[in-house]
């Protein structure tokens, strides 16, 4: 369905969108499997450009921790959040509002290195930094680390070819809320990839 002046977007649901699926779970059960993810992470890049990752690692606490930290975050008082609202996106952290484009509510902020940056975090609810920094985060920068290093390993680069650029590069996180509508066809949730110095 397309909503008035967006373009519209249509995904398949048959053997590629399948395809664009990978279980993690290979890269740690010996070198035979470990190839065939790698080579499967390659297909995906090649073919279509993204894919979803299954049994990525991250237990399901940790998981439910952040999604419980982000939706407190996301229920506190309007004076609360707006401490952190500004029209500069350069802030380590920055609450917007977008009512207008998408209808979100989000919260950005700078997360690696997070020793850096933490102490800039929202302090209420009082488990966010806890729960989305010193858990999620530091099992999510791992992640992304691990697949970087496989998808340059897919490349023929190698696993370590960019791992001194992405440890010594920046990390920042988005924390999104779209509210309920009652009529949800105006809700996409897609945006624009764009850095923020672009």
């Amino acid at each position: 369905m397309e909503v008035a002046g967006e373009s519209s977007c249509s995904f398949s649901t048959g053997k590629s969108a399948q395809e664009r699926v990978i279980d993690l779970a290979g890269l740690r059960q010996g070198s035979a499997q470990r190839s065939i993810v790698i080579q499967e992470i390659g297909n995906a890049c090649h073919r279509v450009g993204f894919f979803q990752i299954i049994n990525h690692g991250i237990c399901q606490e940790v998981l439910d921790g952040a999604l419980s930290a982000a939706f407190d975050f996301f229920n506190l008082p309007t004076a609360e959040k707006v401490k952190f609202m500004s029209d500069d996106v350069h802030k380590p952290v920055w609450y917007w509002v977008d009512e207008v484009q998408f209808r979100r509510v989000f919260l950005k902020h700078y997360a690696h290195p997070l020793e850096d940056w933490i102490d800039l975090w929202p302090t209420n609810p009082p488990t966010y930094r806890e729960k989305m920094g010193k858990k999620y985060d530091k099992e999510v920068r791992k992640l992304g680390l691990e697949l970087m290093g496989t998808i340059t390993e897919s490349l023929g680069l190698g696993p370590a070819y960019l791992s001194n650029e992405m440890g010594e590069g920046m990390q920042a996180m988005a924390i999104n809320c779209y509210p309920g509508a009652q009529n949800r066809i105006v809700y996409l949730g897609c945006l624009h990839i764009r850095t923020a110095a672009a």
